[in-house]
């Protein structure tokens, strides 16, 4: 190649501030399954509670206790998962706004088959501690590491994946 080519050249890598390089939406077959489980699972606790003969009161409030705790997590299910996250070349977030890592910060993106990470998804581990925030079926922050996916679709979460260790990658190549 000659220098006039080279000049110009547009490096792959180039991207405008805000451009968005990915996304990763839910799949409703998996959040409608997963919203469904626990309220089925609550609605039987709260028959077992109820219809059980000879049930001791503090084995009813148990069973009682267990199916509210199974609702709330079906509720708190539903809500996560009306988000979906967004890829930037400066961070990854989620559509309610909320960072859920600076590509600056990350050091590693763990997505192999024996990595301890979501279904369909992968993990971050970070430079910083950042707040614990759970959001079911979509995203956890605990500690130096981001989860990412649960009832999120393969096909989306795997390129972004991919596409953050590119990034980080060649920020470390460029020191």
């Amino acid at each position: 190649m000659n220098d006039s080519s080279q000049e110009d050249h547009k490096d792959i890598f180039d991207f405008e501030d805000g451009q968005i390089l990915g996304e990763i939406n839910v799949s409703q077959g998996r959040r409608f399954l997963g919203v469904l489980s626990f309220g089925g699972a609550c609605v039987l606790l709260l028959v077992c509670a109820i219809n059980l003969p000879g049930l001791p009161a503090a084995n009813r409030f148990l069973l009682a206790l267990a199916a509210g705790g199974a609702g709330a997590l079906g509720w708190k299910l539903r809500l996560a998962t009306e988000a979906h996250l967004v890829l930037t070349p400066t961070e990854l977030r989620s559509s309610t706004g909320e960072v859920l890592a600076l590509l600056d910060d990350i050091i590693r993106v763990d997505k192999g088959m024996l990595a301890l990470k979501p279904s369909n998804g992968f993990a971050l581990r970070m430079r910083s501690k950042g707040a614990l925030s759970w959001h079911p079926g979509l995203w956890t922050r605990w500690g130096r590491r981001v989860y990412v996916g649960g009832v999120t679709r393969a096909a989306e979460t795997r390129p972004v994946a991919d596409m953050i260790a590119i990034l980080v990658a060649k920020r470390d190549l460029e020191g």
